[in-house]
């Protein structure tokens, strides 16, 4: 005779591939995605967390999954432990259910607070942008430009890679970008931004991340040790999380977006640095003669920055991030319709140029033609 406990594990565990095939044909459906589950289901679970969390600078968000790592580790280990010793009362199909019982809920709430956010149509599409075709001189266009915007930018701060960063000021001011750029794109307008510092920098440094967005409390999560050059884009890029746009690449264009529609130089100066040499690693790998004539024009002092970022992130290499972020990552993002993977991250110079045969990337006045 089966226990109410037994039942409701049996239960969970059937549930796992119940919910498989429904989540499945409702992640081909981009039209109930667009139009029901972002405005309506993603946004009325996140919006009350990112209000009644944002104010706590703690984030609950990683100590969560911190917990939680520990707890499956734990139960994982007894499990192997159980099964060398032999012990007895140990049953490997109870301890099976029990497993598919607890990936059921994690699965299931995954697929309604993010999971579907990787099925959207293609940002590039509402935005009107022509990824087509791109070749090597268009490739060594944009970094050009983005090395003359970056150089621009980088002469109106000539103290911030020696300056601390201000958290706090990056936080507040973020959403101004956001809000120039809702008016030619409502799909992006803030309403309560949840930012803030990561639970203990040096595993998040270790594990190489820069910022992470936890979607179980609707978190932007930034990590401590990041530039003044730095710290806006990777903050705007979380930010794009926020509003459900779960795709790396597409996170990093819309970041692109919003900093450079901020008022603020030190916001327009990261996005230009980050993507000059997310694009520069492009030209290198299509045409390394091109990227030579392109790099040595860059400006020493952009140079300079990216040499200091680089060493401080060499404090923390080791080969944990190789495992998590270059296999196990690449694997979760490949099953959520990712197909590129860990290179989606890449696939943003794509979006940059179809934004530079858009309008060259000249969005006002203030920014040098």
């Amino acid at each position: 005779m089966l226990t109410r406990r037994q039942k409701i594990e049996r239960f969970l565990a059937f549930l796992f591939p119940v919910q498989l095939v429904i989540f499945h044909f409702l992640s081909k459906n981009q039209d109930w995605i667009e139009n029901i589950y972002i405005p309506y289901i993603f946004r009325y679970l996140t919006l009350p967390l990112r209000f009644t969390l944002g104010w706590l600078n703690v984030s609950l968000g990683l100590i969560l999954f911190y917990v939680l790592l520990i707890f499956f580790l734990a139960k994982g280990s007894r499990a192997v432990i159980q099964i060398i010793r032999k012990r007895h009362g140990f049953n490997i199909k109870n301890t099976l259910i029990k497993g598919l019982g607890y990936l059921s809920i994690f699965y299931g709430i995954f697929m309604v607070f993010w999971g579907f956010a990787y099925h959207r149509r293609p940002y590039q599409a509402t935005r009107g942008v022509n990824t087509a075709n791109i070749n090597t001189p268009e490739l060594e266009a944009l970094c050009l430009r983005l090395a003359h915007l970056a150089k621009h930018y980088r002469q109106q701060l000539p103290a911030i890679r020696s300056t601390p960063t201000n958290f706090n000021s990056v936080f507040k001011r973020a959403p101004l970008g956001y809000q120039h750029l809702s008016k030619t794109a409502p799909e992006l307008t803030v309403d309560v931004p949840s930012l803030k510092l990561g639970f203990n920098k040096k595993i998040m440094s270790y594990l190489n991340i820069s910022g992470i967005y936890f979607p179980f409390t609707a978190e932007a999560n930034l990590n401590e040790i990041l530039p003044a050059f730095q710290a806006p884009f990777v903050t705007c890029h979380e930010m794009a999380h926020q509003f459900g746009f779960a795709s790396e690449e597409e996170a990093n264009y819309i970041a692109y977006l919003a900093c450079m529609h901020h008022p603020n130089p030190d916001f327009r100066y990261a996005a230009n640095h980050w993507l000059l040499y997310t694009s520069l690693q492009a030209l290198k790998n299509a045409d390394e003669e091109k990227y030579l004539t392109v790099y040595s024009r860059i400006d020493k002092e952009i140079i300079g920055d990216q040499s200091y970022a680089e060493d401080l992130w060499q404090k923390y290499d080791n080969p944990i991030p190789y495992f998590t972020g270059n296999i196990l990552f690449d694997l979760f993002l490949k099953a959520n319709d990712q197909p590129a993977g860990i290179n989606s991250y890449n696939l943003a110079v794509e979006l940059m140029v179809g934004e530079y045969r858009k309008n060259g990337l000249r969005f006002e006045k203030s920014i040098p033609q």
